[in-house]
């Protein structure tokens, strides 16, 4: 993990040169090439110092802080990647080998789902979302899905006579953050009833199934749903946020996982390109390895 971790701070600082150089001699060439009687010019010079340049550290900052701080905007849990992967593998050795239908990342734009959220009431939505989450987790009991008011909690679940149930919090109005609960409940419920799997102190049982949640193919629900949400109400902005992790440690966790489970990266690769906020270079630098990896893996399956 050192050697691994050490490439990737070596590829970040190289691709900020990469990126830098030209820059800089393009901001040179035009200084020295042209009059100053050519506006354009000394307008696009001044672009490309005032903008490019501070775009190209910030990217490059960003990368370094998502990959090595302990970073967690609000949510409990403050962890670098290194300790992500360490828990993510931990995971991995106490659940079967076989623990989901199949071995990847839901994609919330999958047809299946885009079919879902044609139905009418919400209520329903997230029913037809746990019975698809059930199939895939591979439980074999309904678990019925109730949206109500709920006292301080986004969600939680009990066992109302033998049955399983989970009630979300209906004050939660957004659709990315009703998924993230109800993805967080059903992984509690997998882990406690499904493999008998229950830390004793609350805070780490709650990490336990943030991270087991990306671990069985659901991280994709949480980067979206984790995500805070703005909104204006009488002239006042009300940030909404869930999740006892930030999506800074999801996007580590889906990594992490991708290299455990053998992800396609490819696949990975242009999920994680549609949240703008994780730079697009660092992903590829964090997939690199991965791509080798899962070549080799594809060449031994198929002799």
């Amino acid at each position: 993990m050192k050697n691994f971790l050490t490439k990737v701070k070596l590829d970040i600082i190289l691709n900020t040169i990469i990126f830098l150089i030209p820059t800089l001699f393009l901001i040179i060439y035009l200084w020295n090439s042209w009059s100053e009687l050519i506006s354009i010019f000394r307008i696009l010079q001044l672009f490309l110092i005032v903008f490019i340049i501070p775009v190209i550290f910030t990217q490059s900052k960003k990368a370094f802080d998502i990959v090595f701080k302990k970073n967690n905007n609000g949510s409990v849990f403050k962890l670098s990647y290194e300790e992500v992967y360490n828990k993510i593998e931990s995971i991995q050795k106490i659940l079967p080998k076989k623990s989901t239908s199949k071995n990847y990342q839901l994609n919330p734009n999958n047809k299946i789902f885009s079919k879902i959220k044609s139905k009418n009431k919400v209520e329903n939505k997230l029913q037809l979302y746990a019975d698809f989450f059930c199939d895939h987790l591979l439980i074999n009991r309904k678990i019925t899905i109730i949206l109500m008011e709920l006292n301080d909690v986004p969600g939680k679940f009990e066992l109302l006579d033998g049955m399983p149930c989970i009630y979300i919090n209906k004050k939660y109005n957004y659709p990315n953050q009703l998924l993230a609960i109800l993805v967080h409940e059903i992984t509690h419920f997998y882990l406690i009833y499904e493999k008998k799997i229950l830390i004793e102190n609350e805070d780490e049982n709650e990490l336990l199934t943030e991270l087991a949640a990306c671990y069985l193919g659901m991280g994709f629900f949480l980067l979206s749903g984790y995500k805070s949400v703005t909104k204006r109400v009488l002239n006042q902005d009300i940030t909404s946020t869930i999740g006892y992790i930030s999506n800074k440690v999801v996007y580590k966790a889906i990594i992490s996982t991708a290299y455990l489970r053998k992800h396609n990266p490819e696949y990975i690769e242009f999920q994680l390109g549609k949240f703008l906020y994780f730079p697009t270079i660092l992903t590829k630098i964090l997939l690199k390895k991965l791509h080798k990896d899962y070549n080799n893996f594809k060449m031994v399956k198929k002799s």
